[in-house]
């Protein structure tokens, strides 16, 4: 019976591997998630799934966890299963509503300067903005400009050609400026008006 329980404890290797993984990529996958949902408690779900998707998959030493020299593999796998998660979020939203139980709004004891708070407006609008993208579009912009990955390596996260994600990435970069001017004129509109 003790051979049997050692035998399933994990490789220290692996453990202490993954353990780098976790350390690395937890912040940016959380980031991209919220990207993408725009609910804080919602996006650390997710990453939570693809960590244990990710701890399933390396104990079982599948592709990308099986060559510990492959360092591009196992982020490029986190962020697809990352937007695999938030894309099904997305679809069960019109099901469900997510409430964070966490305090998200401004620090009632902190003072609003103007700078403050036009930063925040601006945040907000950027948000909201975001959030009139579909997924893909919304997922390859965020891949990109937040995260750094190439053209190449958002193909292979959502799965599209790199050509489609170029010009998936030109329209995108036109409709979020729209919307994001929107957001700015709506949000302005809404501050003179109080």
């Amino acid at each position: 019976m003790g051979e049997t329980k050692r035998s399933s404890m994990p490789d220290p290797a692996l453990a202490a591997r993954f353990t780098r993984l976790l350390d690395t990529y937890q912040a940016s996958l959380v980031a991209f998630a919220f990207g993408m949902v725009d609910e804080r408690e919602l996006a650390r779900d997710i990453v939570q799934e693809t960590f244990v998707a990710a701890w399933r998959a390396a104990l079982r030493s599948e592709a990308p966890f099986r060559d510990p020299c492959d360092e591009g593999g196992p982020r490029r796998w986190l962020f697809a299963v990352t937007y695999r998660q938030a894309a099904l979020a997305l679809r069960r939203r019109h099901r469900f509503v997510w409430r964070s139980l966490d305090h998200d709004g401004a620090d009632e004891t902190l003072v609003a300067t103007p700078d403050i708070a036009q930063r925040i407006v601006e945040a907000d609008a950027l948000r909201s903005a975001l959030n009139t993208l579909n997924p893909v579009d919304a997922a390859c912009f965020l891949l990109q400009a937040v995260h750094g990955f190439s053209t190449e390596g958002i193909a292979a996260v959502v799965h599209v050609r790199s050509g489609t994600v170029r010009k998936r990435l030109s329209r995108t970069r036109k409709r979020l400026r729209a919307a994001y001017a929107m957001q700015l004129t709506n949000a302005s509109t809404t501050t003179e008006g109080h």
